[in-house]
């Protein structure tokens, strides 16, 4: 099941390594023309991409066209519940 986040690549950072590519288990990051390419719609948010990534090019964020989330500290609050 997806995670409800999605990678962004600092292009800046990025030297075209290749590990977020080896890393990923979905398929989610190929390499076009020595370029990491993502597939948003594959990627799961599991982050072994970002954790993979020597130069901390990648990071992930909360994406509003997948499920929400998980939050916790959001849930005890709307549940009245004291962390």
């Amino acid at each position: 099941a997806e995670s409800g986040y999605s990678v962004k690549r600092e292009a800046e950072k990025c030297s075209a390594c290749g590990h977020c590519a080896e890393a990923c288990p979905f398929d989610a990051v190929v390499m076009k023309e020595g370029v990491p390419v993502y597939d948003k719609a594959l990627c799961m948010g599991c982050e072994l991409c970002a954790d993979g990534c020597p130069n901390g090019a990648l990071r992930l964020y909360a994406d509003p066209d997948k499920v929400l989330p998980l939050d916790l500290d959001l849930a005890r609050k709307e549940l009245g519940e004291k962390s």
